[in-house]
Order: structure tokens, then sequence, then C-alpha cells
């Protein structure tokens, strides 16, 4: 759903892009909310 969509970029934008949540990301975990998000898109 939109909401939906507007809730992961809400998320990346405000938290992984800025970088404190990707860092405790291992690399895996990073490639699957990556993936996720841009199947949203």
């Amino acid at each position: 759903s939109q909401s939906l969509i507007n809730y992961f970029s809400h998320f990346f934008e405000t938290v992984l892009i800025k970088g404190r949540f990707a860092q405790k990301l291992n690399s895996v975990q990073a490639k699957f909310y990556l993936k996720m998000y841009k199947t949203l898109q």
C-alpha cells in the first residue's frame, strides 16, 4: 500500500541514510532492507 511505501521512505531517510542504523547492521541485513526498499518503490 502507499502508506507502507511512505513508512519505508521515512524510515530510510531518517535512520538508514543518516548511517546510525546502517552501522548496527551487518551487510546481509543491510542488503535485505535495501532490497525490500527498492521493491516497494
